[in-house]
């Protein structure tokens, strides 16, 4: 398809504000639905949501050609249950807002990119985990993945393409990056070996996560998507 102009981003966080820079950038028109205006980044519109109910939000998806929903409470917090609650439901309750917005528009972004994450997968130390063989894990966080792809999965359009990143760790500099938590615990001294040194990471530098967004919306790729280099650090990733 032709390279769309108009993005509309859902959530005004870390990559959120990575991705209006790199598609502003572009030349894109870029739009973010968020509930405090006053955090959009510089090169967007903020356009005002509280992430729950239907509203004059619902007029920008007619503009929009792509949305890319990156909503969700940080992680970067104390897995107690009022916490665990809301990773849960930040997640399903503004993936679920956003299908229901778009299946009632009368003219639909011709793509829905949707975020899920690579932790859907289990641990595995001895083999890669790809979209087709890849094993579901168990645990609070994979749950939680399901629970979000299959809430996008509800939404699906026949007229509308829709892309679920199972991304990993995503390293750049930025409030609420992962990137500044790393280097405390470096700092700290505590990134060195750990136990038998075997764990490794996966990993995707913000630019190439960029380049792999706007790769998802001109191509004609559906489903889910790991966006992630292709190599993790690690003990095993060693020549």
């Amino acid at each position: 398809m032709t390279a769309p102009q108009n993005l509309l981003i859902a959530g005004s966080g870390f990559l959120s504000s990575a991705v209006a820079q790199w598609f502003h950038g572009k030349g894109w028109t870029v739009s973010v639905l968020t509930r405090r205006p006053d955090t959009a980044p510089a090169q967007a519109t903020a356009v005002p949501w509280d992430g729950q109910s239907p509203g004059e939000w619902e007029s920008a998806l007619v503009e929009a050609d792509a949305v890319v929903n990156f909503c969700g409470q940080s992680v970067n917090c104390r897995y107690n249950a009022k916490n665990r609650r809301a990773i849960r439901e930040s997640r399903v309750q503004t993936t679920r807002l956003l299908g229901q917005g778009i299946a009632d528009c009368p003219s639909p972004p011709q793509v829905w990119i949707n975020a899920a994450s690579a932790t859907i997968y289990r641990h595995a130390e001895d083999r890669g985990m790809d979209e087709y063989h890849g094993e579901p894990g168990t645990g609070f966080s994979v749950e939680v993945c399901c629970a979000w792809e299959d809430e996008a999965r509800r939404w699906q359009k026949p007229k509308v393409r829709q892309t679920l990143l199972r991304t990993s760790l995503v390293l750049g500099h930025g409030a609420n990056s992962v990137y500044p938590t790393l280097a405390r615990l470096a700092r700290l001294g505590l990134a060195g070996r750990m136990g038998p040194g075997s764990q490794f990471i996966s990993w995707i530098h913000v630019e190439d996560f960029c380049r792999a967004l706007e790769f998802l919306i001109a191509n004609e790729l559906a489903g889910p998507v790991n966006v992630t280099a292709p190599e993790a650090l690690g003990e095993l990733a060693r020549p």
